[in-house]
């Protein structure tokens, strides 16, 4: 404030002294200058002239001119400085760069000692332009973005606002300026190799003679070039950038985080984002990136041990090995070919869900993790220990699915085919082995429904419904045979039963109503008649047929050796299944929400409850290799039951 004091008293003092004659008033104790008309007006430029006065006794420490656009402002928009002086006189500055064409400007003349700073009063003058500014030279040749460049030349400006350099398309901060050197900051994010530098003052413009280049981030080798999930990574190349989070790394398209990073070394870490086991290595400084030469291989998970080698559905199982993903999503494990639900993962530990009511394709099963493109499976079979086990489900059927169709099981497989609503011919096999469904030959004859089947040694024989005709099915052949028709009247409800050589079919007639066949001579004879008529469901238990009626309490059993019917005890029940089915020695009713077991050797019934398998309607029953597959068409679940895990 003390400065400007004085300047402004300085100032009004040398007014005073223009319109007051020099006697009136004592030599002034600060020196005066005098600014002159501007000379030298051309399109190179003007010539700025000034001229110490009158000194006092401080020396002159600066001295030189302001000049810009403006009236009055005492500093202006330019300035240069010509130094110290000695002693009073003129003094000159030929201003060369800078200056619009056709432009009003206005300079003063300055000097400045300890004490004071004095301008000469303003000149006016009209500019017509001046110099082009020149490149000389650049440094470096290369660099990245943020690298500072100086620019030599000529004909820049004193002034760094007033220059303008751009690296392409792309306007670079300028740093500071000189009329013969310009520093600016190298733009980031410049997708090009290399660029032109041009620097434009007051709407002049000048190309450098070569291109600038930008420094590519070059990886040269990395190590380790296998690992796993969080492992270090270490880059070794040259151009990255020392600020670590300007360096973009990526694994294929997965960015990794960069711990560390010198202009020669990085060290990355590998991403748990990884999905593949081969990924490229990529680094991007800016808008620049090249590739590593070769790819980085993930390890292939490994199974160590389980937490347990049995277990019920509803419980957990802990895996323990290594290169597991960290990130649960990224890890699929497999229980006996289902997918389950990873709860918590680390790259050590992965602990599952045992989900209950889905589907499994074996009760025992080496257990299997895949991670990354690999795969690995344990040394140890895990077991599930429930008894009853959900399997395939069943593939006909829409919404509701077809009732009244044949079941048989034939050589260790079950099979299913025909029925309501669509009046099918369709006929599928089951596989415990592997727990899958193949559709095999459809039925050659008459469209059927609420046909009847039995097996008689290595054959089913299938028949009846809409029609007299029947078919052998020989599974190893995957074909129909037609045989003779059967000689009876037919029925919408037979039901069939299997002997040792012989087959039996009953009828829901009031007489003529079960008959057997002999397969060996294609033969139908009549047997004993059923004492009783109506819907009826049945079962063979040790090569016996038994038969119920429906929603009665009349069931029989049939003496084959003396061509007879015995009743047995009986039990009431809905008519709501499909299909009665023998397992283990036992007779079996299958109702909506119950089933009735029937043991011949006491001659009486238990009732079990049971909501949960194989309930919706169309139900069927295969007996294959000491388990029970019972299942529904129209609720497309099937279960497999083990008693050996009852």
């Amino acid at each position: 404030m003390k400065t400007l004091f004085k300047i402004s008293v300085i100032l009004l003092v040398s007014l005073a002294f223009v319109k007051c004659d020099k006697n009136d008033f004592p030599t002034p104790p600060y020196p005066t200058v005098q600014t002159l008309e501007v000379t030298g007006i051309s399109e190179n430029g003007v010539t700025f002239e000034g001229a110490v006065r009158s000194m006092n006794d401080e020396p002159i420490i600066d001295h030189g001119f302001v000049w810009g656009l403006y009236q009055y402002a005492i500093e202006g928009q330019f300035k240069t400085s010509l130094g110290p002086r000695d002693g009073a006189g003129a003094f000159t500055l030929d201003v060369s760069s800078g200056l619009y064409a056709d432009t009003l400007y206005y300079v003063k003349a300055y000097l400045k000692t300890k004490t004071y700073t004095v301008y000469g009063e303003e000149q006016p003058f009209t500019s017509r332009g001046s110099h082009v500014p020149v490149i000389e030279s650049f440094l470096p040749l290369e660099g990245t973005g943020g690298d500072t460049v100086v620019i030599k030349g000529n004909y820049f400006s004193t002034d760094a606002k007033a220059v303008k350099v751009k690296f392409g398309t792309f306007e670079a901060p300028v740093l500071s300026s000189s009329l013969t050197e310009v520093k600016c900051r190298v733009p980031a994010d410049i997708p090009l190799d290399e660029v032109a530098i041009v620097v434009t003052v007051t709407r002049q413009s000048v190309q450098a003679p070569t291109l600038f280049k930008l420094e590519t981030p070059v990886v040269e080798t990395f190590s380790p070039q296998t690992g796993t999930f969080g492992d270090v990574v270490t880059l070794q190349g040259k151009h990255f950038d020392v600020v670590k989070e300007k360096n973009i790394v990526k694994f294929n398209d997965v960015i990794a985080t960069v711990i560390d990073a010198t202009p020669t070394v990085i060290k990355v870490g590998v991403p748990a984002g990884l999905r593949t086991r081969e990924s490229r290595i990529s680094i991007s400084v800016g808008l620049q990136s090249s590739l590593a030469q070769g790819n980085f291989t993930l390890n292939a998970p490994i199974i160590q041990s389980l937490s347990s080698t049995s277990d019920y559905t509803g419980k957990t199982l802990s895996i323990a090995g290594s290169n597991f993903n960290p990130e649960r999503a990224a890890n699929v494990v497999l229980l006996g070919g289902l997918e389950v639900t990873v709860q918590n993962a680390s790259k050590t530990l992965l602990v599952v869900d045992i989900p209950a009511k889905e589907i499994y394709d074996a009760r025992s099963f080496k257990v299997e993790v895949r991670v990354a493109e690999q795969n690995a499976f344990s040394a140890q079979t895990f077991t599930l220990k429930d008894a009853w086990l959900r399997r395939a489900n069943v593939p006909i059927g829409d919404t509701f699915g077809p009732y009244s169709m044949v079941n048989f099981t034939l050589a260790g497989k079950g099979y299913i085919g025909m029925g309501d609503p669509n009046a099918t011919k369709a006929f599928w096999r089951y596989t415990p082995q592997t727990n899958t469904w193949t559709q095999v030959t459809n039925y050659p004859g008459t469209t059927k429904t609420g046909a009847t089947a039995f097996t008689v040694g290595d054959k089913a024989y299938v028949g009846l419904g809409s029609a007299k005709e029947f078919y052998s099915y020989e599974p190893l052949a995957n074909q129909w045979t037609k045989l003779g028709d059967f000689p009876g009247s037919r029925a919408s409800t037979p039901i069939g039963f299997s002997g040792i050589n012989k087959g039996y079919v009953a009828l829901g007639n009031a007489t003529s109503n079960f008959w057997e066949y002999d397969p060996a001579v294609d033969k139908w004879t009549l047997k004993a008649t059923l004492p009783a008529s109506g819907y009826f469901a049945g079962f063979t238990i040790n090569n016996t047929p038994y038969a119920y009626r429906l929603g009665t309490t009349s069931f029989l059993q049939y003496d084959v050796a003396n061509d007879a019917w015995i009743s047995k005890a009986g039990e009431t029940t809905s008519a709501d299944y499909s299909s009665g089915y023998a397992f283990k020695g036992k007779g079996y009713l299958r109702t909506q929400k119950q089933v009735f077991q029937y043991d011949p050797s006491s001659d009486g019934w238990q009732t079990i409850d049971d909501a949960t398998h194989g309930v919706g309607g169309g139900y069927f029953a295969f007996e294959i290799d000491g388990r029970l597959y019972l299942g529904s068409t129209m609720g497309r679940e099937m279960w497999e039951y083990d008693p050996a895990y009852d």
